[in-house]
């Protein structure tokens, strides 16, 4: 499956796979994001292959925009490929509890 972007009640829905490919695409659509927003959500549960590449590129973008006044919150904790992947590069603490 190709990768979708789609937003739904204020929340980035990311499905399909998240790769090398395509990350430089999705953090340049997150950072637009983030440019107009205080609080960024992401919901990675629809993500069905999350390469390590991806996942550190995530992390940074998390870390970046909670070093300043942003926040970026990720979703999915009950997607196990995408926990596969960030536990594997020990970024897992990334992901939030839920989206409220």
């Amino acid at each position: 499956m190709a990768l979708e972007i789609a937003e739904k009640d204020g929340v980035v829905e990311l499905k399909g796979k998240v790769n090398a490919h395509n990350i430089g695409a999705i953090l340049i659509f997150l950072q637009e994001k983030l440019l107009v927003e205080q609080n960024l959500k992401v919901d990675l549960s629809k993500v069905q292959q999350l390469d390590i590449k991806a996942a550190l590129l995530l992390e940074e973008l998390y870390r970046a925009s909670n070093l300043t006044i942003k926040r970026t919150q990720f979703y999915g904790k009950d997607n196990a490929c995408v926990m596969e992947t960030l536990r594997f590069t020990r970024t897992a603490y990334i992901l939030s509890e839920s989206k409220s």
